[in-house]
């Protein structure tokens, strides 16, 4: 059975194999009740779930040399600051 991520997978495996630097920013909450998840947990399980569909190939190679970048959403962008643009990097 096709999981809903299934074709955002593909899409990013296609960027990425014509070549194509990818930056996957996930959400910072999930699980019941929204509860937050650490970012370095939250990373590590969508790397675990790109890797098990199988839609992109050699996803290690793709981290490695810095063609595919998963992060949290939180790492790059902050809506803090009220009536500001985006705080970038955390910053």
């Amino acid at each position: 059975m096709r999981d809903s991520s299934d074709n955002l997978y593909t899409m990013v495996g296609k960027f990425l194999s014509e070549g194509n630097a990818v930056v996957y920013a996930v959400g910072g909450s999930g699980g019941r009740g929204g509860i937050r998840i650490p970012r370095n947990q939250l990373v590590n399980r969508m790397y675990s779930k790109i890797r098990q569909s199988g839609l992109i190939g050699d996803v290690e190679d793709y981290i490695r040399t810095g063609a595919l970048k998963i992060m949290d959403v939180r790492e790059i962008y902050s809506s803090d600051l009220v009536g500001n643009t985006a705080t970038m990097l955390g910053k």
